[in-house]
This record gives structure tokens, C-alpha cells and sequence, in this order.
């Protein structure tokens, strides 16, 4: 059990209350900078880093000396640095920003730094110097295992870029990088139907059975013959688990998963881009290109039911159709003994489960957050909330600000997805000879850095900033926000990316990350997840749900019964779910393979044909639900990582954390920390995995076979 909180912790009040800006301070620019307190500083950065840039990459092609090359590698990192500081902040800007101006501008930049990375990405002169310190018998030997994990991490980088291409071809995978970058913003930028309306007819009661609370709110929308029905995924899909007439079903169902002929086009032109990126490459499709450097229940059982309570309703012939799941599977819900007398989610606001978060993060790896105010211009929205990072002996070793909160129906809309972003990475600066104090649009701030004495010496690294966004709705702007069980998993999840940043920090300091190439979260993109699902298990231990939650107005713990019950809810459906994402990561695959370049290629027909072959409740023509699969931009030809990652994560908390007592997580912690997170992307997760004992012997060489 955890150590017995106050009432109202700093934490809670602060995530739990309206405004946590302290106007009384000076006014500042985003994330502190002084640079960035009106749109165009960003474009100034962005101007100032690329110039930056372009002075560093000339020293580097000018070296000769073995002083000058021993370099090298350092001031290719602080190219990394100095963009992607700028890159990344714009990204972020670009998603969340209340500001249309800010956001608009972000958008520029960031376009603009892509394109100037993509011709970094194939500069020869700068292969040329990197492959010299590699080759270099002299320098070499000097690297560090660190440095010289980089420097071939970077020369992956280049030759998968095609480096050695004619200045035609190189001159064409930038354009063709531009296109796909273009239509992967504009793909996913379409997240829903084509309509966002859906019409039923409005006869013979045809939302029977939906809660009342809902009918009440579509009332207004009838028209006639017709009603209206927001194609919006809450309605739509708690009209899907409640509507007994399967022709309402039906057709809410097909028109959550219409879309355009235009929506269609898009995502199979950047399909084809991708396809003609990895023929000029030599690659027999994007998958072979993209995967060079990666790692590689029962459905029947969760089927058998749905059919079952199917043929009760409509007789032994009955099918059950993609529009069923949601409301089968909601018949197989355990009801409760009792009527409770509070909802779960009274026990979880927002500022609860951060303070349930620190508590779980001190026990593991000695890290709590703490809440700071503030200054007037530093975060985009007033809803933002910052908490820092602190090590029990290193005192601050990160910040993260949390952008939790939907907006308001009268402001811009922020990204729709649970995400987070890294704003900046932690590097080590006091040995780098291109941090200019003054001029630097990073204006110095003693907040932004850490000192600390090693026996090497006096080291200074950066502290990484993490953005975390989510869309919980508030019931009202003055009022907390309250999460049900899932929200909770949703935010333990993203906590797990920005802690991976975070917890680095500490082992940077001691020399082991030294560099923004390997830091944080940039490890092989299918090892990525690891950290974040394994703070899933954490989110549904009943035992940590039952101590961490506190009832907002009368401080008690949830009834061990009700969590209990909640938790029977998404266990429920569990193998069709597995089943689901295994035909997801293989329609990614798909996607991404050879058949793209056919010119009948036809993106519907191969989700159809898939659906039929693999589940048991397959997804019925003509839908064309591939639309909405907006992972297929930010994990193309790698949405296996889900089930990949996930296989470590259980391993993980298995052995280290599910059968421990929590006065002894620190030690699983601490050695996960060590060899897992701390060493970011400088080493093969492998090692790591074996390090902490989760890699059964022999098991490593046929891994890749037996994943699925």
C-alpha cells in the first residue's frame, strides 16, 4: 500500500481546478522560450537552426585533421539537436495550439525543416565525413561504444536514404519524402466518415432500447421521416451497444465506415508514393525498406457467445454481422449484485490518477512529479498543466506539460488522438562547441539544465521536455474531469512514452546517453511501445486501482467490488480483440507490400478479402473503414509493434512487478531502468531484454517466426 495522502494534493487541486497560470509572473514565450512568444519567432528559430545547420555541416565536410574528425560525430548530433528541437516543438504547435495564427505557422515550419532534412538525409559530404571516422583506424579505435553506436546508427540513416544515388535520383526521394509527408498530414487528418451525419429512417422506433439521456439529446434532430444521427464515435457507438433493431445497427454501423472516393484516392496515393520511394531504393516494397533495422487468446471462445445470444434473439440461422459486436458483447456483461451508490469514475478525476501516478513511479523507479505553476505565454492553452520530473537524489530531471482536456465548442480542435511529443530531447552540452548562449533562440535558463559532478568530471546535459495530449471531456470548465477505466489505461500508456524521456535522464548524467540521436524514446521503432504497455498492466492491477482512487468529495476508496466488476467489462471480447489487431497489423503489411504497385491495387477489396479469410466477423463491402486507420501514416508497415511490444511488456511485469510485493518493485525497477530504458536507442533491445531475464534461452534466434 502506498503511503497515506492529504485529502487535496498539490497534484489533484492543481489537475482538478480551472486556471494554474501565476499572472503575476513575467510573461514568457512557449515552453519558457523567449523567443516564442508570437507566431513569427517560431520561423525565426527555424531560420536561425537551419543557418545553424548549414555552418555546422560545413566544418564537419571541411575537416581534416584527426582532431577535426574525432568531431564528427558530436556535431552531427548537434545538427539533430538544434532541428529537431525546432521540428518537433512545431509538430506539437501545429496540433495543439488554441492560436490559429501559431498553428498555422507551425504547420510552415515544419514543412519547411522536413524538406531541409530530407536533403541532409542525402548529403554526400556529410556520409563522406561520418563513413571517415568510421573507417579511420586512428579515430575509430578512440570512439566510445556510445559514440560509435551512433555513428552507425546515422550511417543506416544515409544509405536508407539511397546516398549513393545519382543527384537525380537524390533530387526525387526528397521530392517523393515531400509527397508522402503531404498526404500522410492530409490522410490523417480525415479521422471519421466522409458525412459527418448520419440519416436514418425515423419510423417505427428505430433507436429502441438506446439510454434516454440520448434520445433526449437526438429529439432535435428528427426531421420529418428522417433523423440525424452525429457521426461522432461516443454517440455512435453507444447507439451501437444499446439499439436492439439490427437495421439500426446496421446502418449506423455502415456509415461510421463510409468514406469519399477522395478519402480513398488519398490513402492509395500515399500507398503508391511509398511504393515508388522503395523502388527507387532497390527495395521490392516499403515494408522490405522500412523493416531493415527493426526487431521484429481465443477468438473462437468470445465468437461462440456473441452467436449464441445472436440466435436466442433471431433463431438458429442467425449471422452475426460487424454491427452485432458492440451490442452482443455488451449482453455479456456480469451485472452487479447491488446497485452501487457511486459511478467507478467518482473516484478518479484527473488530478487523483496523477497523484496515483506519482505514488506508482516512485515506487518503481524513485521519480515523483511535481506541479509548478505557469508564467503568462508559456503553454498554448490555459488548460495546460506542467509538472516536473524529480529524482529522489538528482532533483529535476525532466519537464512534461499535460494538455488533457478537450476544447471548448467554440475554440479550435486539438489532435483527436492520445499522443505525446517530444519537444526536446536530453544530449549533453557542456562539450559542445555550437551552443551560443546568447544568440541561440533557446535563451539560456538555468530550469533547462543540469549539472552534475561524475567521476569523469562536470557534466551538463539538457532536461527533455514531454507534451502529453488527450481529449477528456469535462463536464464543465470549473469542474474536475473524471476517468473511466479505460481513460485511465489511455493516460498510464502515454505517462509510459514521457517517462521513457525522463528516466533516461538519470543514466545520462552518469555517461551512458550522451547524445540526441539515441535518447529517450528513439529506439527501434518496434521496441518503442514496450515502456508505454507496460504501464497498461500497472492501469489494471485492482489491487493499485483500489488504493490509488479517492472519491473527490468524500476522500473514500473505491469498493474493491465495483473495480472488480469494471475490470470483468473489458475483459470481455478480449480474443476477438487480439484476433482484430493481428488482421490490422496484417492489413498494414499488406498495404505496404508489392501489391501496392499493381495498377488495379485496390485498397477496399484487400480489407474485404483479408476480413473474410482471417475473423470471424468480417468487415462487409462496401465499407471502407481503411480510411480511418490513420495509423497506417505513423506506423507504416510497422503496426505489428502493438502486438510485438506487448509480448515484453507481460514478460516484464510478470517477472519483475505482478508477483512482487511493492516493497520490492524498486528492484525490478531499477533494473529495467538500467538495462531496458536507460540506454535508449544506443544498444539492441535484445540485450536488455535478456539483461532483465525475460528472453528464454535459444529463443531469441526463431523469435521472429513465432511472434503471431
Amino acid at each position: 500500500m502506498f503511503t497515506k495522502r492529504i485529502a487535496k494534493s498539490a497534484l489533484i487541486y492543481g489537475f482538478d481546478s480551472f486556471n494554474h497560470v501565476n499572472h503575476s509572473l513575467k510573461p514568457t514565450g512557449l515552453f519558457g522560450y523567449k523567443g516564442l512568444d508570437k507566431p513569427d519567432g517560431l520561423l525565426k528559430a527555424a531560420e536561425a537552426c537551419v543557418k545553424q545547420a548549414i555552418a555546422i555541416t560545413t566544418d564537419i565536410c571541411n575537416a581534416h585533421t584527426q582532431v577535426e574528425i574525432e568531431k564528427t560525430v558530436k556535431r552531427i548530433d548537434t545538427i539533430s539537436d538544434v532541428l529537431c528541437t525546432v521540428l518537433d516543438c512545431s509538430e506539437l504547435i501545429q496540433n495543439v495550439h488554441s492560436d490559429e495564427e501559431f498553428a498555422k505557422v507551425a504547420g510552415d515550419v515544419s514543412n519547411l525543416l522536413n524538406s531541409f532534412l530530407n536533403q541532409l538525409n542525402t548529403h554526400q559530404g556529410l556520409y563522406s565525413a561520418l563513413k571517415q571516422v568510421v573507417e579511420h583506424p586512428v579515430v575509430c579505435n578512440r570512439l566510445s561504444k556510445q559514440e560509435y553506436a551512433v555513428a552507425k546508427l546515422l550511417l543506416q540513416d544515409f544509405e536508407k536514404s539511397g546516398v549513393h544515388m545519382p543527384q537525380s535520383e537524390r533530387n526525387q526521394f526528397i521530392e517523393i519524402n515531400d509527397s508522402i509527408r503531404k498526404l500522410g498530414l492530409e490522410f490523417s487528418a480525415v479521422s471519421h466518415p466522409a458525412d459527418s451525419q448520419i440519416i436514418l429512417k425515423n419510423q417505427n422506433n428505430p433507436l429502441e432500447g438506446v439510454p434516454p439521456q440520448l434520445l433526449l439529446y437526438l429529439e432535435n434532430r428528427k426531421d420529418g421521416s428522417k433523423l440525424s444521427i452525429p457521426a461522432d464515435t461516443g454517440i455512435t457507438n453507444l447507439i451501437l451497444k444499446t439499439a436492439k433493431k439490427e437495421e439500426t445497427r446496421k446502418a449506423i454501423f455502415m456509415g461510421m465506415n463510409s468514406a469519399s472516393n477522395d478519402q480513398v484516392n488519398k490513402l492509395e496515393e500515399l500507398l503508391k508514393e511509398r511504393a515508388r520511394l522503395a523502388q527507387l531504393l532497390n527495395k521490392e516494397s516499403y515494408g522490405h525498406m522500412y523493416l531493415v533495422d527493426k526487431m521484429a487468446g481465443s477468438p473462437a471462445n468470445d465468437f461462440n457467445q456473441l452467436h449464441r445470444l445472436k440466435q436466442e434473439d433471431m433463431g438458429k440461422d442467425a449471422v452475426v454481422n460487424a454491427w452485432d459486436k458492440l451490442y452482443y458483447s455488451q449482453r455479456l456483461i456480469p451485472q452487479a449484485k447491488t446497485s452501487p451508490s457511486h459511478s467507478l469514475s467518482e473516484f478518479y478525476s484527473v488530478g487523483t490518477v496523477f497523484q496515483g501516478l506519482s505514488d506508482i513511479f516512485e515506487a518503481i523507479y524513485g521519480l515523483k512529479f511535481e506541479l509548478e505553476v505557469t508564467s503568462p505565454g508559456e503553454t498554448w492553452h490555459d488548460q495546460v498543466r506542467k509538472i516536473n520530473v524529480v529524482h529522489e537524489t538528482e532533483g529535476k530531471i525532466g519537464t512534461i506539460y499535460c494538455d488533457l482536456f478537450e476544447r471548448g465548442k467554440d475554440e479550435p480542435p486539438k489532435y483527436v488522438n492520445a499522443a505525446h511529443f517530444t519537444v526536446r530531447c536530453s544530449r549533453r552540452i557542456d562539450d559542445d562547441e555550437f551552443i551560443v548562449k546568447e544568440q541561440n533562440w533557446r535563451m539560456k535558463n538555468p530550469k533547462s539544465e543540469k549539472t552534475v559532478r561524475t567521476k569523469e568530471g562536470t557534466k551538463c546535459h539538457q532536461l527533455p521536455i514531454v507534451a502529453l495530449v488527450t481529449n477528456f471531456p469535462r463536464a464543465h470548465r470549473n469542474s474536475p474531469c473524471f476517468l473511466n477505466l479505460n481513460d485511465i489505461e489511455t493516460l498510464f500508456h502515454e505517462m509510459g512514452h514521457a517517462m521513457h524521456c525522463n528516466s533516461l535522464l538519470i543514466l545520462a548524467m552518469l555517461a551512458q546517453t550522451d547524445y540526441q540521436h539515441i535518447s529517450g524514446t528513439r529506439v527501434v521503432m518496434d521496441f518503442v511501445e514496450v515502456p508505454s504497455i507496460l504501464m497498461e498492466y500497472f492501469a489494471r492491477m485492482p489491487e493499485l486501482l483500489h488504493d490509488i482512487g479517492r472519491h473527490h468529495q468524500t476522500g473514500e476508496r473505491p469498493p474493491k467490488s465495483l473495480i472488480d466488476l469494471h475490470l470483468s467489462y473489458q475483459n470481455i471480447g478480449n480474443g476477438l480483440e487480439t484476433q482484430n489487431q493481428i488482421q490490422l497489423a496484417m492489413l498494414d503489411q499488406i498495404y505496404h507490400s508489392a501489391v501496392v504497385k499493381d495498377p488495379h491495387f485496390d485498397s477496399s477489396a484487400a480489407l474485404y478479402n483479408l476480413s473474410k479469410e482471417m475473423n470471424p466477423i468480417p468487415m462487409p463491402p462496401p465499407s471502407k473503414w481503411q480510411v480511418q486507420f490513420s495509423h497506417l501514416f505513423s506506423y507504416g508497415s510497422i503496426y505489428y509493434t502493438y502486438l510485438w511490444s506487448r509480448r515484453w511488456a507481460s514478460r516484464i511485469f510478470t517477472k519483475h512487478f505482478a508477483n512482487q510485493p511493492r516493497s520490492d518493485w524498486r528492484k525490478g525497477g531499477e533494473q529495467l531502468r538500467h538495462e531496458v530504458l536507460g540506454v535508449g536507442g544506443g544498444r539492441d533491445p535484445f540485450i536488455g531484454l535478456e539483461a532483465v531475464g525475460v528472453v528464454k534461452e535459444g529463443e531469441r534466434e526463431g523469435i521472429y517466426e513465432d511472434m503471431l
